[in-house]
């Protein structure tokens, strides 16, 4: 990919461990480049119907992001958690990646945010979670966020960096 971004380390690492897998969840402490991570997976995975499902905070950053990397803003949608969860029928097509960022707001199994996450989901060839606060997730056995019917789960592998100079990896239980 031709972009004048440069990964550092830890974000190789966490590309080259996405790379071979349909769903992953990279949980990164806040401000280690989980976007530009999740940019360059979508630009290697050569996907061009990107949805993108974050906070309303974040859409601006999700933006500006995409034009730095000079990748086509035209291949992603990026709509609000409260945008999806009021107009979800609207996104209930094929992706090539749903992107969840700050993922730690679709633990609850119950929520009607988390269970329209879930059924669209089932429609993308890749799937993304992003964190940068894990806590929600690794307070609890890995996977017990994460429900059986949950397609996130199909494959997914763990990237958690701690800081920008420590970083671990896990493998998420397989029980989908």
């Amino acid at each position: 990919m031709e972009t004048s971004v440069k990964l550092r380390p830890y974000q190789e690492m966490a590309v080259q461990a996405a790379l071979p897998h349909d769903g992953f969840a990279l949980f990164m402490e806040a401000r280690t480049g989980k976007t530009i991570t999740t940019l360059w997976l979508s630009s290697l995975w050569n996907c061009h119907q990107n949805l993108v499902i974050c906070p309303k905070k974040a859409l601006p950053v999700w933006k500006q992001e995409i034009a730095l990397m000079g990748l086509d803003v035209n291949q992603f949608e990026i709509v609000s958690f409260e945008t999806f969860r009021i107009h979800r029928l609207k996104f209930q097509q094929s992706w090539d990646l749903v992107i969840v960022d700050e993922s730690h707001r679709i633990k609850d199994r119950k929520s009607q945010q988390t269970k329209a996450v879930w059924s669209l989901s089932r429609r993308a060839k890749k799937r993304l979670i992003l964190s940068g606060s894990p806590t929600g997730f690794l307070g609890r056995p890995i996977g017990s966020p994460f429900p059986g019917d949950f397609k996130f789960c199909i494959d997914v592998t763990i990237v958690l960096a701690l800081t920008p100079t420590t970083y671990s990896w896990g493998t998420m239980p397989q029980t989908c």
